[in-house]
């Protein structure tokens, strides 16, 4: 059935004759001279009892809205009290349950951001006491050094904040004691007074976190060969390797230790699972970074023969009787 619109017996439209309009498209524009019925379709639209000829097909349950002028009538001028233009529906209705429970999540999170905020101020200010009280703990041991020998390596550091702050560089612990350090001192420059030079280290070469690993890691022969076991009781891997490398040749059937002919070809492929291609990629980046470090020691340690070499002649016979202290 075709969606429309009938209309009859009602101002300019025929008393008998209905009119139909199709209203099957989505969009419907009316336009027409005045007095042509258009807002007489719309008055129709928006009260559909006074229109006894007139009915409209469409199919399932709809609810015209209209404005009009018999709207703007019904609702402001003949009435002294606006109705609500908007009304919740059950969705809004549960949309606005959760507007209400956000709200109020809301609110607790602030609260609980407030507190958490007032635990960080409180923690701040804990912390910067307990820095407070380390220094002035710390600037003590100063006026300890103030009192003896040393006092001459304080040049620069006499404020607590400076004194601290060097400190604080330090790296590791030292069992010396004040007096010891003193009394070393006062060996050192016994004959010549003058302040010793300050001797700076050089800065090692900076490896990388995978070069670390490679010498912190032990580098062993592959579980998968039967010799892994006896190999690892006897604590001669090294020897074994050696042997292979330097005194097995690829044809040789008799052991190069105990000259008996023990070297069969199930033997050498226990040796090359032993020493697999894992193994030996990582000896090769070990003599690989060995090699490296070898090349860069002249650039790291002239530097440091440099600064020894114009140190005082006390110190540096003292470093010199005293080689653990660089080596």
């Amino acid at each position: 059935m075709e969606e429309s619109i009938s209309i009859r017996g009602v101002a300019s439209y025929h008393p008998t004759e209905p009119a139909f309009l199709n209203i099957s498209k989505q969009n419907i524009l009316i336009f027409g001279l005045n007095g042509s019925g258009k807002s007489t379709i719309s008055n129709f639209l928006y009260n559909s009892p006074d229109f006894e000829g007139c009915s409209i097909n469409l199919e399932g349950d709809f609810t015209p809205f209209v404005y009009n002028q018999a709207f703007i009538k019904d609702n402001f001028v003949d009435n002294s009290m606006q109705k609500g233009v908007f009304t919740l529906s059950k969705d809004n209705a549960n949309l606005e349950e959760r507007i209400i429970e956000k709200s109020k999540l809301r609110e607790n999170l602030i609260s609980i951001y407030r507190d958490i905020k007032n635990k960080i101020s409180v923690a701040e200010k804990s912390q910067q006491d307990a820095i407070s009280s380390t220094i002035d703990e710390i600037f003590k041991q100063k006026q300890i050094i103030e009192k003896t020998a040393l006092n001459t390596f304080l040049s620069g550091y006499k404020r607590k904040q400076n004194f601290y702050n060097q400190v604080k560089k330090q790296q590791g612990l030292a069992n010396d004691s004040i007096d010891s350090l003193n009394n070393e001192y006062i060996s050192l420059t016994q004959f010549n007074k003058t302040p010793p030079t300050l001797v700076v280290l050089p800065t090692p070469p900076q490896l990388t976190r995978e070069e670390k690993d490679l010498l912190y890691e032990p580098i062993v022969g592959s579980s998968n060969s039967q010799l892994k076991e006896f190999i690892d009781e006897l604590k001669n891997q090294n020897w074994v390797r050696n042997g292979k490398e330097n005194f097995l040749g690829k044809t040789q059937t008799r052991c190069p230790f105990c000259q008996q002919e023990t070297i069969t070809n199930t033997f050498r492929s226990e040796l090359e699972a032993l020493f697999d291609k894992t193994y030996e990629s990582k000896i090769k980046k070990l003599r690989t970074l060995q090699y490296i470090i070898k090349i860069l020691s002249p650039a790291i340690l002239h530097p440091l023969n440099q600064n020894l070499q114009t140190a005082q002649y006390s110190t540096l016979i003292y470093i010199k009787q005293n080689q653990s202290l660089i080596y």
